[in-house]
């Protein structure tokens, strides 16, 4: 399973807080506070961030890459139109279409245990999905 993690956006980095990512989050940075908490973080082969092409971003990935090993990433030289604009030209690193992809915005903190998209997907009718909230 790949995971998709955007982080292009102008609220990457602040003046009065640093880099979003690594703001303290229930004791870790919050990056890696969300994503090991997902349920399908085991499952997770290859995490793909879409990052800024900038020094802060380059800088980032380091530090990505050493909390993440099985990481790639995909830098941007623009801003893109959101999240999902971003998340495909990271697609653009996927090696094989026949394994899953999440998209992870990592900066909502929600109960993922009974969401187990591997068993969804085994059901070989299902092609894709697209959690909500109301």
């Amino acid at each position: 399973m790949y995971c998709v993690v955007p982080l292009a956006g102008p609220d990457f980095y602040h003046e009065s807080y640093g880099i979003k990512p690594f703001l303290e989050y229930k004791g870790k940075a919050l990056i890696e506070s969300i994503l090991s908490a997902r349920s399908w973080y085991p499952q997770i082969e290859t995490f793909i961030f879409a990052l800024q092409d900038d020094e802060r971003s380059r800088s980032c990935a380091e530090v990505l890459q050493r909390t993440f090993p099985s990481s790639r990433f995909v830098f941007i030289s623009n801003f893109t139109r959101g999240a999902l604009l971003s998340s495909l030209s990271a697609v653009s690193l996927i090696d094989d279409f026949t394994k899953p992809l999440v998209v992870d915005l990592v900066d909502i903190d929600y109960d993922s245990s009974d969401f187990r998209p591997l068993s969804i997907f085994s059901d070989g009718d299902v092609k894709g999905i697209v959690p909500y909230f109301i």
